[in-house]
């Protein structure tokens, strides 16, 4: 049995396909008089055959706003290079009412290189235009409520921090008098400990907040990579000693000239991830690594490794954990504590750096969190 693809011979009539075509279809003179226009955008605008072809240009078609802008830039760029692709203009409907549309067009010149002929199709436009009204009003909306989330921690840390450093330092004050007094730690004797985590919430809640409204911003410093790595190790050596775990780095030899860059943000997110690799790690080691990697444009690529030895990640969370308020799992806070913005606050000053935070890990076996960064190599001479 030959099936109906093998038998049709015919073909559709190309006045047919003219007329029913899913777009507006219109040629026009080098003047731009109307010769031919398709079914679709007749329907489109309401007029009728005769009162165009021959009669009417194609920019007479247009809203003033729309046929001032033909004239002065889409008109000259058609001459110029023959063709335009899907500018926004605005039709007139017969009854007066604006049509959204796309205009896109072509035009076939002569063997003297004048324009001869003018195509055009014309695609509606009214749902794209919504659509991306739609997202700049959802877009203007978020930015808005960023910014009052930021503002709004701002106050409220300020607000909660200074009366905490207070009641901290009596805390302080109080246990020295304790500790003259009596042998024994009473049972409140660790009080600024809760104190110390309600603190670090309230820094990170304001980091994340100015890191998210885009208000903080890079400082141009000249530093040593070592001199970095080395306070961050030197800071949290006490944190690893009180865990028994070795706290070990390196840093390449070819690190030792000066760069510029941050140094502050490059410490936080240092700090960062060797403190959360230290509190998650019971038995082994922690390491930080400093590599330099081959120069691009003159520039001091660097990539930085912390290493450990705890409890892994599955794959699963691997990609959730860097967004905020996200551990790699529920009994995690609950163990080790912490509220999930440490990673967050780190990716996010990583990417401010023109970095990216990745992560391998392998459940039971440790875990290495990696970024790359540039640095501007320094104008001084290399010591």
């Amino acid at each position: 049995m030959t099936s109906k693809a093998a038998t049709w011979t015919g073909a559709e009539p190309l006045q047919a396909f003219f007329d029913s075509a899913p777009c507006g279809l219109l040629s026009s003179s080098s003047n731009g008089t109307v010769l031919a226009v398709n079914d679709t955008f007749l329907e489109w605008t309401g007029y009728d055959r005769d009162a165009l072809v021959g009669r009417s240009h194609f920019d007479e078609l247009l809203t003033l706003p729309s046929r001032m802008y033909y004239e002065t830039h889409y008109w000259p760029l058609l001459n110029i290079q023959g063709f335009v692709h899907e500018v926004a203009l605005d039709l007139r409907h017969r009854q007066g009412h604006t049509i959204p549309v796309l205009v896109s067009a072509g035009s076939e010149r002569s063997s003297k290189g004048e324009v001869k002929l003018l195509r055009y199709a014309v695609i509606a436009a009214q749902d794209r235009r919504a659509y991306e009204r739609e997202l700049l009003l959802q877009r203007r909306n978020s930015e808005q409520a960023v910014k009052a989330k930021a503002d709004f921690l701002a106050m409220f840390a300020h607000e909660i921090r200074n009366p905490l450093c207070a009641v901290m330092l009596q805390a302080e004050h109080l246990e020295l008098e304790l500790e003259t007094l009596v042998q024994d730690k009473p049972p409140y004797w660790s009080m600024r400990e809760p104190l110390d985590r309600v603190l670090r919430l309230l820094n990170n809640m304001l980091d994340i907040s100015k890191l998210d409204a885009k208000k903080v911003t890079l400082q141009k410093t000249e530093f040593e990579i070592g001199d970095v790595v080395r306070a961050v190790v030197h800071s949290l050596q006490p944190l690893a000693e009180a865990r028994n775990l070795p706290l070990h780095m390196h840093i390449d030899r070819a690190l030792q000239n000066p760069v510029v860059g941050d140094p502050m943000k490059l410490d936080q997110a240092l700090t960062n991830l060797v403190g959360n690799a230290i509190k998650f790690t019971e038995k082994g080691s922690v390491s930080v690594r400093a590599s330099r990697l081959p120069p691009i444009d003159h520039c001091v690529r660097v990539r930085f490794d912390v290493v450990d030895t705890g409890l892994g990640i599955a794959p699963d969370r691997q990609a959730r954990i860097f967004e905020e308020f996200e551990q790699a799992d529920s009994s995690t806070s609950h163990h080790f504590g912490g509220t999930g913005l440490g990673l967050a606050i780190t990716r996010k000053l990583v990417e401010l750096q023109g970095g990216r935070l990745s992560l391998v890990s392998e459940l039971g076996q440790g875990s290495t969190f990696m970024f790359e960064l540039t640095f501007d190599p320094s104008p001084q001479p290399s010591r």
